[in-house]
This record gives C-alpha cells, sequence and structure tokens, in this order.
C-alpha cells in the first residue's frame, strides 16, 4: 500500500532462537528500561509474551548505524516503542520512526536514501509489489511481528462474553437481508439471554466506509450485502469502543488495541455446536479464529539469497525476542508465540547468517 495511506521438542527449539538472539547459552535479560503506557489496554483475551521467545542481546560490534521504520498511523505506537527500546539500550543500532503525511505518494522504500523498513497493518497493494519489484529486481520480503486482531465488542456484563457468537448470528445483527432466508436479529431477545435483557433493542456500530476494518467485515460477514439502516457508523476502532462502553445494548467490531473502559471481548463460534474462540496467540496461529487476526507486517528491503545486512538483522532479532514482543503486548496487541516466529522465517524469502540456517531449516510442529 502506499504510506498514503514434524516435531521438535521445546529444548531444541529454544536453541535455535537462541542462535537467532546472538548467542549460545540461555542468558539474562539485558536491562532495558521500557516506555509505559499512561492508559494501558485492557481485555480478557491472554496477551502472555511466549517464555520460549530468546532474551534480546545486543550484537557485540561496533556501531552499526541508524534505521528508520516507515510506520502508519495504526502502527506508529508500536513502531516508536521499539526503536526508543532499541536505540536506548545496548545495541550499537540508532532506531527511528517515520509517518509521511496521508497524501504523500511516495512508497516506503522509495522516502530517502537511508536504510528504511516499513510497520504496516495491510500487505503491500499489488501495485506497490510490483512497483517494488520493477525498481529493485526483487519482491520485497514481509513477516508477520504482532497481530491486532478483529474482535466483536460489547460493553462488561453482556451475556454473549460468555455465550459467545455464531458468525450467522453477526451476520443476522448486521445485515439489511442475512442470507439463506434467517430472520435479522435486532433485538438481544434472539439470544434468550435473560428476562433483563429481551426487550432491548440491539445498538449496531460499525466502521466508516471504505476502512479495512469495515471492508472485511462486508466481505466476510455481510457476503457484500449491505448494512442494516440502523447500524451508526463512526470513524474507527477507539470510537467503536467508546460508544460500546457507554451502551448496554450495543454491540460493534473493533481491533483488539483499542479496548478501553467496560468493554469485552465476545468469543466466536465458527461453526454450530462448536466451542466459541478468543483471538489467543495459539489460536491465531492455528488459523482457528474465525474473524480478521490483524497482522502487523515487518516489510524490508532484502535481496533473497543474500544475508541480512547489519542494521536488518539487528532489528528481527529485537523484534523477534522477549522484549520486542512484550511492547507488542504492552499496545494490546497479540505477541506472536515462538513458533510463529519460526514459520514466519521459514515462510519468507529472508536469508539469515550462518548462524541463524538453523532456526530457519527447524520443522515446525
Amino acid at each position: 500500500m502506499h504510506i498514503h495511506r514434524k516435531t521438535r521438542r521445546a529444548g531444541s527449539l529454544l536453541s535455535v532462537l537462541l542462535l537467532l538472539a546472538g548467542c549460545q547459552e540461555p542468558v539474562q535479560p539485558e536491562t532495558i528500561t521500557m516506555p509505559i503506557r499512561e492508559d494501558p489496554p485492557v481485555t480478557t483475551v491472554p496477551t502472555t509474551v511466549d517464555p520460549r521467545l530468546p532474551h534480546f542481546q545486543a550484537a557485540n560490534s561496533p556501531r552499526l548505524g541508524k534505521l528508520h521504520i516507515v510506520t502508519e498511523r495504526e502502527t506508529l505506537q508500536l513502531a516508536q516503542l521499539w526503536a526508543s527500546t532499541l536505540s536506548s539500550g545496548q545495541s550499537r543500532l540508532q532506531v527511528q520512526t517515520l509517518a509521511p503525511p496521508s497524501e504523500s505518494a511516495v512508497w516506503w522504500w522509495q522516502a530517502g536514501r537511508t536504510h528504511r523498513v516499513a510497520l504496516l497493518k495491510e500487505v503491500m497493494e499489488p501495485e506497490e509489489q510490483a512497483a517494488f519489484e520493477t525498481e529493485w529486481g526483487y519482491p520485497p520480503q514481509g513477516i508477520v511481528v504482532a497481530m491486532d486482531p478483529m474482535v466483536v465488542v460489547v460493553r462488561k456484563g453482556n451475556p454473549l462474553v460468555e455465550r459467545g457468537i455464531s458468525l450467522e448470528e453477526l451476520e443476522a445483527i448486521f445485515s439489511r437481508r442475512p442470507r439463506n432466508g434467517h430472520t435479522p436479529i435486532r433485538k438481544w431477545d434472539a439470544f434468550e439471554v435473560g428476562a433483563g435483557w429481551s426487550q432491548r433493542d440491539i445498538s449496531a456500530y460499525g466502521q466508516e466506509n471504505g476502512s479495512p476494518l469495515d471492508q472485511w467485515f462486508r466481505k466476510r460477514i455481510l457476503h457484500h450485502r449491505d448494512y442494516q439502516p440502523e447500524m451508526v457508523r463512526v470513524p474507527d476502532s477507539q470510537a467503536v469502543v467508546a460508544e460500546v462502553s457507554r451502551t448496554a445494548r450495543g454491540i460493534g467490531y473493533a481491533n483488539l488495541s483499542a479496548f478501553r473502559g467496560p468493554v469485552s471481548p465476545v468469543p466466536v463460534i465458527h461453526t454450530e455446536g462448536e466451542a466459541p474462540i478468543l483471538p489467543t496467540a495459539e489460536n491465531l496461529f492455528q488459523a482457528r479464529y474465525p474473524l480478521s487476526p490483524g497482522n502487523l507486517y515487518l516489510y524490508i528491503n532484502h535481496r533473497p539469497g543474500v544475508a541480512l545486512d547489519v542494521l536488518q538483522r539487528e532489528l528481527v532479532r529485537f523484534v523477534y525476542s522477549q522484549t520486542g514482543q512484550s511492547l507488542a503486548a504492552e499496545t494490546g496487541m497479540v505477541p506472536i508465540s515462538a513458533l510463529h516466529a519460526v514459520s514466519e522465517l521459514q515462510r519468507s524469502e529472508i536469508s539469515l547468517t550462518p548462524e541463524d540456517v538453523l532456526l530457519a531449516s527447524s520443522p515446525i510442529p
């Protein structure tokens, strides 16, 4: 997108991850002062960092240089946390964030002559990928570094938090005409959630037309049909959460990182008879969660078949460490697991240094 816009034991896995961290034996975590959010997100979705991820140990080398992370509005906070933490520690790498104005027609890999990577909430559009490959002669390399999944949000105390909601029920709430002759759901009594709720109207909140979550929801949940006319559109996930937090009968969809106040995520039922599912790291990695996983992609300008340069490698080691993923969790996102990190390095065409080859070739359970 434009800036304008099989089997391996846990011990073996830890060993290969430690190679990525640049050490042969387990080490004590480096003391790093982490920026603290004044208003951390509150959610019932577990965001524990996988203990199998290595602790970050800065490369023992002369000053590495400066790297810029080009961001979007949605990824700026995490990029700033990573940049300030990495630059203030013992690493010889200095990282800064860049967020060009939304009207800029410059792609992230064209925005200057310095070393740059991009932290994006969506995969690069085909047009941009083609332009990149035309200019550089190879495709951009993207790896998933955190997740900010779409969640169904209700006010705390809503019975759906325990009951869950199916994809068909979600469609019936938000769609003008649900498929397969299903009756539209406009009152809470459709869920048999008790006398106190039976006569309450449902207040549905969606996002502005054309936003990424709106597009995903319209395609995957409504199957390209129209929203019901009483749904209230608001600008973004933060606005959805704010409205639902003030409305006991409200329901909406938002990114997990937007959660603030007295709201809760609703587990989603993929198929009738199945258990409701929350967007935990395991469920997202195994593709069990029915809604958008909200992958965050770190894109690197890197020629396949060539080892990562020292700047890129230091950043990737940091992002896939306990420290890097703790910061992702601090912003309300779901940190990726050690298995997910290994899988991403296997999937990508990023060529690692000789010390990292074992990690890239390790089988995934």
